[in-house]
């Protein structure tokens, strides 16, 4: 119910509508297929376009239950520029936001996850160390607007999903009096110095193939 717009972002005639006015061109959406689904948060939905020339390609659509609105593009376009410079990987180039839908447009990049990859023994430590340089460049590219999260905010995430009881109670009881010792552990920390964070930084993450490696998956970024 907290994403009753995925009626109509799964309807390739609207979506088709929507997509020519943000490209300033017409395109045809000839497929659409829901990638990722987590009930009542978001949902990753991949179109396959038709341009007027009759070249094909996929743009990635998230309608999600929180308003970012069109900051997030924003966000993704300082940070595309500043990938793009370096060198080191790539961010997806975004093509907008429909607030109707609370959905972030962006385009398809290349590769296979470093997850599915490191299964499969296929990486070298130069892509690992890649991957590092990467992340150094996130957190030191300044993005204005951003949200703040400090411990505070991590805390308190840590707290919401323990207060869902799923785990098996050993495990449970375990984990409250980890997340306690923690507590003291940021009570005892003196300022810190802060930067750009991805906040969901992890091996599905990151793409990577004969057009390099890129980091996907911007919308949580924080301060």
């Amino acid at each position: 119910y907290r994403l009753h717009t995925l009626v109509d972002a799964c309807d390739a005639g609207a979506v088709t509508e929507r997509l020519t006015a943000l490209e300033g061109g017409p395109v045809v959406v000839r497929a659409v297929t829901p990638v990722r689904y987590v009930p009542e948060k978001r949902c990753q939905i991949r179109y396959d376009v038709e341009s007027a020339d009759g070249s094909m390609s996929s743009v990635y659509g998230k309608v999600m239950a929180e308003e970012s609105g069109a900051r997030l593009v924003d966000w993704m376009r300082v940070l595309q520029r500043a990938f793009a410079h370096d060198g080191v990987a790539g961010t997806p180039a975004p093509v907008g936001y429909l607030a109707e839908w609370r959905m972030l447009l962006q385009r398809a990049v290349p590769g296979r996850t470093i997850y599915d990859l490191q299964r499969e023994s296929a990486l070298t430590a130069g892509v690992y160390e890649r991957i590092g340089a990467a992340l150094h460049l996130l957190h030191g590219t300044a993005v204005p607007d951003l949200p703040i999260h400090g411990p505070v905010e991590e805390l308190a995430l840590l707290d919401g999903m323990l207060r869902k009881q799923v785990l098996p109670e050993a495990t449970q009881a375990e984990a409250e009096s980890l997340l306690a010792r923690l507590r003291i552990a940021d009570a005892c920390l003196g300022p810190q110095e802060s930067a750009t964070a991805h906040r969901d930084f992890y091996d599905k993450q990151l793409l990577y193939g004969p057009g390099g490696l890129w980091v996907i998956d911007l919308d949580t970024l924080a301060h």
